[in-house]
């Protein structure tokens, strides 16, 4: 019969009374070396002891090999094992790990030891417990109650005869009243958790103006809860203790040692499970405030085949867009975990499990989590004590959807059915368009879709400033992802987020102290909200000029104490006389470029700068002249489609059209790495 043996090599001598848990070999598994102070303190009471004087180690003399299942242990001699005294702050903290009360026992007594698991998987998951990894140095550890008034060499005893290796639900009703095992290893952990997202749906127009309908609805926001699949390998800890009345606690946790950065895979269901359902019906739940309607039309509309090619792409794209902050969010969660020292925490009724029941709990004990930790259905017999959405839903990640000329249809199926889906790689926005924009791969190009944006923003700007169409919210959005940014760049970025007090401003100004090369990729996006009252406060009583100092002044604002463009700012003072000189006469970069010089502006960008901002004044000019006389906005979109000759790399008009707005708030995000970081990475 195997057993356990301790013993200091002489005169000290303590046996298991039983035969631990699934350890079928018949070889001696025995520690020696105890500490000198254990044979001191052997017979005095756990009351009388000091937590803090433990753990005592102790090393095996005598290697042995004990078969679990299809597994292996091999203890080598010279490994390390320990006998621990919990009582306490320190019986308070393990047990904080299972979110229990003091009440559970007086004070826990643990026997602990290293081993190699070795021996072939069986299936996905190692044969062995917790899906711990074979060739790995794993622990196991089993705990048992002690009473104040318990001799340490009789709660000794219990604790190495009390060895119990959680492989099978028979391994969890043995367990007796009080006794709590741990094992700890390298290996692969799966479970489910669930973060929050809010989806916005940006409506915008396109050409013709005419055409906007004033009848569609499309729902502006909503609030779905993605229920993500996690793979995370390195080192976890699974604790079970036995409540009682054939009760057990579970705790997963990370062990102190590992990362959350460790293989973190993935993979995001949209709308509880993408798996098994289409993703079609999700983005119209989210667009359309009659989503049966519009699904069954747009159906009939399509053959199998087209349907299967729509939903893929929109999988591919949601998947792709929401990937990166879901994966952050976990890794925060993650870390948070080591914190509250656990990822999740279910109690278990042995006695009133069911045939699906079973098989989850089954699951989790070879490390596979997902069933149990699913939203969806309660488990016969199994209750959530605490998860890991506990964390991964206190933050609510923004998601926003594009829809570049939804306005221009009278129904949503009608609208998705011409339009063609993707993704921005720079914001993780998706964009839904009807219009003539060159995808590739479901991916859109950064600055095209700025320019298309840009524009798009004048258009639907102008219609909701009509009185024939009903209010709704729209965003006018600026982003930019740059690399080797220079301090003229991150002057800029500062400026920008100071000019709209953002949070984030402080951090882009101590970027902008720091020392130089010291920060390599920079990103920046911006949302402006606007609505009917903001955009006829932007046009009303309003002219061309009245543009054009708008997009001057927020050209100042960027460009402000930055020495690299000292030779650009001239042009944005510029008396508005002369302003329409160029205009009049320029025509052709040439000319522009020409003129300016008489006034002393040689910078090369100045030609883009004025055809940007001009551009902008006479579209925008136009809807104010349109609006004022009740005429068609029919040449304010015209001027909107005419070539603008780029600028849209620089976020002058949203800074301008919040200015006329009356400066609403504006979302912000700023983020950056640091170039030794991603040295540090390569």
């Amino acid at each position: 019969m195997p057993f356990i043996k301790l013993t200091d090599n002489a005169s000290l001598e303590i046996v298991s009374t039983g035969s631990p848990a699934h350890l079928e070999s018949g070889l001696e598994f025995l520690f020696r070396n105890l500490k000198p102070e254990f044979k001191e303190v052997q017979d005095k009471t756990i009351g009388e002891l000091d937590a803090g004087d433990f753990p005592l180690a102790l090393s095996a003399s005598i290697p042995g090999s004990f078969a679990v299942s299809a597994a292996t242990l091999n203890v080598k001699g010279g490994e390390a094992a320990s006998l621990d005294l919990l009582t306490r702050e320190k019986l308070q903290g393990f047990l904080k790990s299972l979110k229990l009360e003091n009440s559970f026992a007086p004070g826990l007594i643990s026997f602990a030891f290293t081993t190699t698991l070795e021996g072939g998987p069986s299936g996905t998951v190692g044969d062995f417990s917790f899906g711990l990894t074979y060739g790995q140095e794993i622990s196991v550890a089993g705990y048992v109650p002690a009473a104040t008034t318990d001799r340490l060499i009789d709660a000794t005893q219990k604790a190495i005869s009390g060895v119990t290796l959680p492989h099978a639900i028979d391994d969890l009703r043995s367990l007796p009243e009080g006794h709590v095992c741990r094992i700890k290893g390298k290996g692969s952990l799966k479970f489910q958790a669930s973060v929050q997202y809010s989806i916005f749906t940006n409506t915008l127009a396109t050409a013709p103006l005419t055409a906007i309908s004033n009848t569609l609805s499309v729902t502006a926001q909503s609030g779905p809860m993605f229920q993500v699949t996690v793979e995370h390998t390195d080192t976890h800890q699974l604790t079970i203790a036995a409540l009682g009345n054939n009760k057990v606690r579970l705790s997963v946790s990370l062990a102190a040692e590992s990362g959350v950065e460790e293989s973190l895979d993935v993979s995001i269901g949209v709308s509880a499970n993408i798996g098994t359902r289409d993703a079609l019906p999700f983005l119209i739940e989210h667009l359309s405030p009659s989503p049966e309607k519009e699904l069954q039309e747009l159906r009939a509309s399509f053959s199998p085949g087209e349907e299967t090619e729509l939903s893929d792409k929109i999988k591919t794209v949601f998947e792709g867009a929401m990937k990166g902050g879901i994966t952050a969010t976990l890794h925060d969660a993650l870390k948070q975990s080591k914190e509250r020292n656990y990822l999740f925490v279910y109690e278990a009724d042995l006695s009133a499990l069911d045939a699906t029941s079973t098989a989850a709990l089954a699951a989790a004990l070879k490390g596979d989590f997902t069933a149990i930790t699913a939203t969806g259905p309660v488990l016969a017999g199994i209750r959530e004590v605490d998860s890991i959405s506990t964390l991964t839903l206190t933050a609510t990640h923004t998601l926003t959807i594009h829809l570049l000329g939804i306005l221009n249809f009278s129904d949503v199926s009608s609208f998705v059915k011409k339009s063609k889906i993707g993704l921005s790689s720079d914001t993780g926005d998706v964009v839904l368009t009807a219009s003539d924009i060159k995808f590739s791969e479901n991916s859109i190009d950064p600055d095209h879709l700025r320019e298309v944006l840009a524009r798009s923003s004048v258009i639907t700007t102008a219609a909701l400033s009509s009185p024939q169409i009903p209010d709704f919210t729209f965003k006018t959005v600026f982003f930019l992802r740059k690399a080797n940014v220079s301090s003229s760049d991150l002057r800029q970025f500062s400026n920008v987020l100071k000019s709209v007090s953002s949070p984030d401003g402080a951090q882009a100004q101590a970027l902008l102290s720091g020392p130089a090369s010291s920060v390599h990729d920079v990103g920046i996006y911006l949302s402006l909200d606007l609505d009917k009252g903001r955009s006829l406060s932007i046009f009303k009583n309003r002219t061309d000029d009245d543009f054009v100092m708008a997009g001057q002044n927020a050209m100042k604002t960027i460009l402000s104490g930055d020495p690299d463009s000292a030779d650009r700012l001239p042009l944005f003072s510029l008396d508005l006389d002369f302003w329409r000189t160029l205009r009049e006469d320029g025509g052709t970069r040439q000319n522009v470029a020409t003129l300016l010089e008489t006034k002393g502006i040689v910078n090369q960008a100045s030609p883009t700068d004025f055809f940007s901002i001009d551009w902008w004044a006479q579209a925008m000019g136009k809807v104010a002249d349109a609006l004022a006389n009740g005429q068609p906005l029919m040449d304010a979109e015209k001027s909107a489609l005419a070539d603008s000759n780029g600028g849209f790399d620089v976020p002058w008009a949203l800074l301008a059209a919040r200015l006329l707005a009356g400066s609403p708030p504006v979302a912000s995000h700023f983020t950056y790495s640091s170039a030794k970081t991603l040295a540090a990475k390569s």
